[in-house]
């Protein structure tokens, strides 16, 4: 059984970057030897890079990722021509874990089966912050990689001008550099079993993502039964079971959800919250919002600094 190594990252703890930069190798060159009290992230530009790290080799190549662990002698072993961006970080919360690809992919399912049964109404405060960071990671999605090649672009600039909290930008890059290329594995590994669920799961969590990215919209019954090409009231029931909500609630929630942000971040007044939300009638929005607030609409822009959500 082949295993997989891997970084437990914590998402909520804020790496802190300590050297940022990229080089260009334009004549064949190889890494020198090194031993560190930090972490290193190299992502390919393009070009090869080949490093060995604890007698381990890898070869790295454009749109790669590959992590550095503190404590471990690297050096390069083959001269290759290469660019490449890097950061030198500290993170109080990494874990080196080595574990077959199949219990990672269990693992990756567990997480995945939970989001849907968590109370919309509480996402913000409950949510899992680790995440899985593979140590060594193609990134496969075309637009993905161009967007952080481009992102990497920018921090150089960034970087380089060193304006007020340059350091502390550099860090929330990195951390999202991190977090980006972790829901990507997560998500091509949770694509590799998805065919071993019942046809009802797939459907219920597509189902889940057209309510949560169209719940502006009108939608009805007969809408989601044509474009999922099942019965409502049996969909509805399989919906139940996974989420612990009837579709109907569920979309609810997420439109009062949604209310809430427009509430707290901006002065629209309610009609117009309520249009951006998907709901015509001011009498069934008021009803449902305190069903899942305990306070009118009113009530919760007076008071929304006391409030805690039901």
């Amino acid at each position: 059984m082949i295993k997989y190594k891997m970084l437990l990252y914590n998402s909520s703890v804020m790496p802190l970057t300590t050297h940022f930069g990229f080089v260009s190798y334009k004549e064949p060159w190889i890494h020198f030897p090194r031993l560190t009290d930090e972490y290193m992230l190299y992502f390919i530009k393009s070009g090869e890079l080949y490093m060995e790290e604890a007698g381990k080799r890898y070869v790295l190549k454009k749109g790669d990722c590959f992590v550095l662990q503190p404590g471990l002698i690297h050096t390069g072993f083959k001269a290759a021509c290469c660019d490449y961006y890097y950061f030198h970080f500290k993170h109080s919360d990494i874990t080196a874990i080595d574990k077959p690809l199949e219990e990672l992919i269990l693992e990756l399912n567990k997480n995945k089966d939970k989001s849907p049964t968590q109370s919309i109404m509480q996402d913000s405060k409950i949510h899992n912050t680790k995440c899985y960071l593979p140590k060594h990671y193609s990134v496969s999605n075309n637009k993905l990689l161009t967007y952080l090649l481009y992102m990497l672009k920018e921090t150089v600039d960034e970087y380089s001008r060193k304006d007020e909290y340059y350091n502390c930008l550099t860090s929330c890059k990195l951390a999202e550099l991190i977090i980006r290329i972790s829901s990507e594995f997560a998500d091509l590994n949770f694509g590799k079993s998805v065919s071993s669920y019942p046809k009802s799961f797939v459907k219920c969590q597509a189902l889940l993502d057209y309510l949560n990215n169209e719940y502006h919209k009108k939608i009805d019954s007969h809408d989601i039964q044509e474009r999922f090409e099942s019965n409502y009231a049996y969909l509805n029931r399989v919906f139940k079971k996974l989420t612990g909500h009837t579709i109907r609630d569920y979309l609810n929630m997420v439109r009062i959800k949604k209310a809430i942000e427009l509430i707290e971040s901006t002065d629209m007044n309610f009609s117009e919250i309520r249009y951006l939300v998907g709901i015509e009638d001011p009498y069934y929005f008021s009803k449902i919002f305190k069903k899942y607030t305990g306070f009118s609409p009113k009530h919760y822009n007076r008071n929304k600094s006391k409030i805690t959500l039901l």
